[in-house]
């Protein structure tokens, strides 16, 4: 409903019950669920005035990316790095530089006491480098054993703007291959 605006009468002027009760109605009538963003004050309704579960997800907008990749691949090195098929997906990051990154897969090593990790980089507004302080990682028990890891984290203090979050992988133990399978990536900026 657009602004209103009530003309009540003047001092000194007769009125009869319609020049006050017109008004008035019209002022109930808002009231009583006719109140829209043409009425409310900018910025007047803060956070602590929202009632809890109020909002809703559609509400907030919210944009976020996977990317699956279900083939198994293998990786031989100690270092992090791409697979064959490179793994990314690409989120623009809010002015609360908040990022949630969710990731993992099926991992399975060639020997003893070998395994592998999946971690991820960050690129474009935003850098940094797969590492094992944010890696899913496992370690099997005996050859060709195999299991499912993963992580969520919420990355803080990041620079608003485009960014590529690209999965790295690695294996871990002498000698070994890892083969990764099921792979999931998923970034939702907050």
């Amino acid at each position: 409903m657009a602004v209103i605006a009530v003309t009540l009468p003047n001092d000194g002027e007769t009125a009869d019950a319609a020049d006050l009760s017109n008004p008035i109605n019209t002022i109930v009538d808002l009231l009583n669920g006719n109140l829209d963003a043409d009425n409310l004050k900018p910025n007047s309704i803060t956070t602590s005035k929202i009632v809890n579960e109020a909002v809703t997800l559609p509400k907030l907008a919210l944009t976020g990316s996977t990317n699956e990749v279900t083939g198994a691949e293998v990786r031989n090195s100690d270092t992090y790095g791409d697979l064959a098929t490179t793994q990314a997906v690409t989120v623009t990051v809010g002015s609360s530089g908040l990022l949630l990154v969710a990731w993992g897969c099926k991992m399975s090593s060639s020997q003893n006491s070998a395994g592998g990790s999946m971690s991820f980089e960050l690129s474009g507004a935003n850098t940094s480098t797969a590492s094992d302080n944010r890696a899913a990682g496992y370690v099997g028990s005996t050859t060709n054993d195999q299991d499912w890891a993963g992580k969520t984290i919420l990355l803080t203090g990041l620079n608003a703007g485009s960014t590529i979050v690209t999965a790295k992988f690695r294996k871990t133990g002498v000698a070994s291959t890892c083969t990764f399978s099921g792979r999931g990536l998923s970034a939702l900026p907050l």
